[in-house]
C-alpha cells in the first residue's frame, strides 16, 4: 500500500483498512505457525502497511486538533511546546 493511497482516504475508511489489515496480521502469523506459508516477509509488509495507517491517522487527529484549536483561540501543541503561550 503506497502512503499517497493512504493519504486520500477518508478517516473511516482508513479504520476499515486498518482492521482488515489486523485480521490478515493474524492469519499470516497463523499460517507461518502451521507451516503452510513460507514467505516471513508477508508479516513484514503487513507490519508496515498497519503502522503507515495508524501514522496517518495520528497526523489527521493532530491536524484536526490544531484547527479546533484556532477555532476556539486556545494555544496550540506549537505554542505549548515552544513556551509561547499567550
Amino acid at each position: 500500500m503506497k502512503i499517497n493511497d493512504i493519504v486520500s482516504k477518508k478517516e473511516d475508511v482508513l479504520r476499515n483498512d486498518l482492521t482488515e489489515l489486523r485480521k490478515k496480521l493474524e492469519e499470516a502469523r497463523f499460517q507461518i505457525s502451521t507451516r503452510e506459508e513460507k514467505n516471513l516477509k508477508k508479516i513484514h509488509s503487513i507490519k508496515k502497511d498497519i503502522a503507515r495507517i495508524m501514522t496517518i491517522l495520528r497526523e489527521k487527529e493532530i491536524i484536526e486538533s490544531e484547527k479546533s484549536a484556532l477555532a476556539e483561540d486556545k494555544p496550540s501543541l506549537k505554542s505549548i511546546k515552544n513556551g509561547k503561550r499567550k
